[in-house]
């Protein structure tokens, strides 16, 4: 969760965040544990790989984002805005409800 400047249009667009705007907060995703490397084992298509640091859902947000990790059994580890960790299958990334509602 972060504040976005969105310049794909030719004009900046800022998006900014406000943590007391998260609502159930133990449902948005704050941090995620994107794809290390290629390999079969990390990488859920075998592609995928850390680009710039900063994890962007995919799918179901109509972006094209970073898809989760399968590292730890074919889950990923994140951290959701209340502060818990859960292990979670990489279509967790791109559930809308784990998305938005800020």
């Amino acid at each position: 969760m972060s504040s976005v400047v969105d310049t794909s249009s030719g004009a900046a667009k800022k998006v900014l965040f406000s943590e007391d705007a998260v609502r159930n907060p133990s449902q948005k995703i704050m941090l995620a544990e994107e794809t290390g490397s290629t390999a079969g084992r990390d990488s859920p298509d075998g592609t995928s790989i850390i680009n710039d640091g900063r994890w962007v859902p995919g799918s179901s947000t109509g972006l094209n984002g970073d898809p989760l990790t399968i590292r730890h059994g074919g889950k990923a580890d994140v951290t959701f805005a209340d502060g818990h960790v859960l292990a979670v299958t990489p279509d967790a990334g791109a559930y809308t409800n784990n998305l938005s509602g800020l």
